[in-house]
């Protein structure tokens, strides 16, 4: 985006009249150029005075869930943004203040995900059946096809933000998933299918451009990747779930992996399937100390009992 290089320049000479060092100067301006990426394919046209609290929170969560940033390398990002939204500020080339924009992420190595054992999952699976009193039919709707999909295929949270409506063929009963120059087409089962027909009904007006999933109030109609996580986490508190697990969109897509790699699936399938590296399936039984022998234990000996 051709807008802001101008005033990153502006932003970067004054670091080096300030005497900060070349590597400071050097990752800051990386960060600030991340972000331009970001918002050029996400909030095209988008000028100082109009960036939200909701676009730095997709752009954290993106550098999170798809560029797999962590620990040192999101915090040199944050004070990146920090440092040009206060020098934007004095410029007068806004009235937010940073504070007002950013949530400071959190110090230390980042955690592996919660693994959701088979009563939290059923609990959620109820909330979601359910719906929630104080939330309308069309995003009690929503939030059950957005977390079924996260479920079945293991999908992204940045997978479900991106979906649109012409991702969704109901005449093959299937949904497109599109992330990092790849794409996966998946069929779906006869429940979320009957969810989807409920949806669309309900979405006449969408075009097949249009996201898939929209918010129903707020500054933007944009779905964005918090707002997601902030939808499960309104299902958690409607439950008992002990809110000190941390469960999180992560939990989901990786219990089920781990559930289908656990269950003995082969592990060229699991990968095809859910959109993964081969490298990465054994990440994950490495990573989640996953027992591969699970699948197989219940397997009738081949000579019978010995």
């Amino acid at each position: 985006m051709e807008y802001f290089q101008p005033y990153i320049r502006k932003f970067i000479k004054t670091l080096e009249r300030k005497k900060m060092s070349d590597s400071t100067r050097t990752s800051y301006e990386l960060g600030l150029q991340s972000f331009v990426e970001f918002m050029d394919n996400e909030f095209p046209d988008t000028k100082f005075d109009a960036i939200l609290k909701i676009h730095l929170g997709s752009f954290f969560d993106y550098l999170r869930e798809v560029k797999k940033n962590k620990g040192k390398t999101l915090r040199v990002k944050y004070f990146a943004m920090k440092s040009f939204l206060i020098w934007a500020f004095k410029e007068g080339l806004t009235d937010k203040k940073a504070d007002e924009l950013l949530d400071i992420p959190e110090k230390g190595e980042d955690l592996p995900p919660v693994i959701m054992n088979e009563e939290e999952i059923e609990k959620i699976r109820q909330a979601l059946k359910n719906g929630l009193p104080k939330s309308s039919y069309i995003v009690n709707l929503r939030r059950r096809i957005m977390f079924a999909l996260m479920w079945h295929f293991g999908a992204e949270v940045s997978e479900i933000y991106k979906l649109k409506v012409s991702d969704i063929n109901m005449g093959e009963e299937s949904v497109t998933f599109r992330i990092r120059q790849k794409e996966r087409t998946r069929s779906m089962s006869k429940d979320l299918v009957k969810l989807m027909k409920e949806y669309l009904a309900q979405i006449t007006d969408y075009k097949e451009s249009d996201s898939l999933f929209r918010a129903t109030k707020g500054e933007s109609y944009v779905l964005s990747t918090r707002m997601i996580q902030k939808d499960l986490e309104t299902i958690l508190d409607s439950t008992d779930i002990d809110k000190q697990r941390k469960i999180s969109c992560s939990s989901i897509r990786h219990t089920r992996i781990k559930k289908c790699i656990q269950s003995g699936r082969d592990s060229l399938a699991v990968a095809t399937f859910f959109g993964l590296d081969l490298s990465r399936v054994k990440q994950y039984i490495e990573d989640l100390k996953i027992d591969i022998n699970a699948g197989f234990k219940s397997d009738k000996p081949f000579l019978g009992e010995l």
